[in-house]
């Protein structure tokens, strides 16, 4: 797999170094998930684009016929003949702080208060959905959307062991997407 990393305007600052590792840590993740399916594991070229609002809302209705702005849409393309598949992930990072920021702890599931939720976990959380989605993971059940929460939740908490979470957000002196 190969993974670009790119911002729209109207987006939040994000640290680049720390989006592209834990992106890459959560590609793997999913990609074992996927040959567990018995789904192609090799994502192909993967572009992980962290767009404004507005812009997902509108890729949102384009894409999936739906309104409204939303969290992730991931869109997968077959590959043509003598290519390999390609994919495009949008990421809402407005959407994540906010949400992160303002969730109570009433609004938090038990494992997500086990983790201090903050942006940063709300941002993992869309990033590792939208991987998840290209994995083949479903989630327009209920018991599809359950399953596929417990799984990105396990692989939120295994990344912020290995210190992947802390930080997606820009800080002083760190590096822009």
């Amino acid at each position: 797999m190969t993974l670009t990393i790119e911002a729209r305007p109207r987006s939040p600052a994000l640290d680049a170094a720390a989006v592209r590792r834990l992106a890459g840590t959560l590609a793997g993740w999913a990609a074992r998930a996927a040959a567990r399916r018995g789904r192609a594991s090799d994502f192909g070229a993967v572009a992980l684009c962290f767009v404004g609002p507005a812009a997902i809302a509108r890729i949102h209705r384009q894409a999936l016929g739906l309104p409204g702005e939303t969290d992730v849409v991931t869109l997968a393309y077959a590959a043509a003949p003598g290519a390999t598949a390609a994919a495009e992930i949008f990421v809402n990072p407005a959407l994540a702080l906010r949400r992160g920021a303002g969730r109570a702890a009433l609004d938090l599931t038990a494992p997500e208060r086990r983790l201090a939720w903050s942006p940063d976990h709300e941002l993992a959380l869309y990033i590792a959905h939208g991987f998840d989605h290209l994995a083949g993971a479903d989630d327009a059940a209920p018991a599809g959307f359950a399953a596929m929460r417990r799984r990105e939740l396990a692989w939120i908490r295994r990344a912020e062991g290995l210190g992947l979470v802390a930080g997606l957000f820009k800080t002083p002196g760190g590096s822009h997407v």
